[in-house]
């Protein structure tokens, strides 16, 4: 009578429901955190919002779930990971390939524009998107599919015409078992044989290999690059902290920062009259007109994106020095030292991350 399968260990399945419910929390603080003050509001961007949430969801439930698919290899329980898996990874295909681009792109649209055009533009170049990586993947999984699998083949060496004894089949599989090498002694017997196993790939497995790939690959990328960045960001933050300064040093400050204000209203005055001039132009042309106004287009959102990039210097400068009209108040010294100390932290971190 076959041995009944048992239902997942409880503890586990617990622990992973919970720190599934902490993961969800975590990512709406570190979501409200990150925000801009534009969009801190609950209602503002919510869609933007869902998206980014549950696609951290997907990405951490690929995580959680290997302890769980390790607890069901070796107890032998009841629940299906490999129909699992397959949900998991194509749900992260399709947030990957359609549902982040599609939400990217609609974001990055102008404001200005209605609803419909921004939704049309987002969804023409999501299609672009979607042929390129069609060719690409598709292309790849017509050549790419057969895996090439290392192995160690055992290879029996009896006397022609002769069955072999038990006791030799047993002594065989036991060396064979084993992690050690085979004893010399044996080779008249059986010998080892390195070889591989050419094994199709069906077109889920090979989409997990494709994105663990690509993922494990940008994982070193970014991870080596945040391991720099950290304690960069930690430094500069106290090298750029808010300090004590005289009458007269506050009002040249304040003076310099006054004329940057004025610099950028007359930046976006001139930013608005290309954008209405643009507009204009745009309904007056016809279709080889609209491929020289793409040019002008971008140039036109490269200039919007330098002018709130000066936006945001800006208001961080208006930050630090109304910290510095109210010092004592709202500056707290030994934080921008806690910085510091982080700083030197991450440094050692990092280099020892890289031996």
């Amino acid at each position: 009578m076959a041995e009944e399968a048992t239902f997942i260990d409880p503890f586990l399945l617990t622990v992973t429901l919970v720190v599934t419910v902490v993961l969800v929390i975590g990512n709406l603080y570190f979501l409200a955190y990150y925000s801009h003050h534009a969009d801190n509001g609950f209602g503002s961007s919510a869609a933007c919002k869902f998206v980014v949430l549950l696609s951290y969801l997907v990405a951490e439930c690929q995580i959680l779930g290997v302890a769980l698919d390790i607890v069901n290899t070796r107890q032998g329980t009841n629940v299906d990971m490999y129909q699992f898996w397959q949900i998991v990874y194509m749900t992260s295909l399709f947030m990957c390939v359609c549902v982040i681009p599609f939400c990217y792109f609609f974001y990055e649209t102008d404001e200005d524009m209605d609803y419909k055009s921004r939704f049309c533009t987002a969804l023409r170049n999501l299609i672009i998107i979607l042929i390129l990586f069609c060719i690409i993947h598709f292309t790849l999984f017509a050549l790419m599919r057969t895996a090439k699998i290392p192995v160690t083949a055992g290879i029996y060496h009896g006397i022609a015409g002769t069955n072999p004894s038990q006791q030799q089949i047993d002594k065989i599989f036991q060396t064979m078992e084993s992690e050690d090498d085979p004893p010399q002694a044996d080779l008249s017997v059986y010998q080892y044989k390195e070889t591989t196993i050419d094994l199709k790939m069906t077109f889920p497995a090979y989409t997990i290999s494709f994105f663990a790939f690509w993922g494990h690959l940008l994982l070193v990328v970014f991870m080596g690059t945040g391991l720099i960045s950290i304690p960069f960001g930690f430094v500069t933050s106290w090298a750029d902290r808010p300090r004590p300064m005289l009458e007269k040093e506050f009002q040249t400050a304040k003076g310099k920062l006054a004329k940057q204000v004025e610099e950028l209203l007359k930046a976006g005055r001139k930013l608005y009259d290309n954008k209405l001039k643009f507009d204009g132009d745009k309904a007056e042309t016809n279709f080889f007109g609209g491929l020289k106004m793409m040019g002008r287009q971008r140039g036109l959102n490269k200039e919007q994106h330098e002018f709130e990039v000066n936006c945001i210097l800006t208001e961080k400068q208006f930050q630090k020095l109304q910290m510095t009209a109210q010092y004592r108040n709202k500056v707290e010294p030994m934080k921008y030292t806690c910085f510091l100390i982080a700083g030197f932290l991450s440094v050692i971190a990092a280099v020892l991350f890289h031996m």
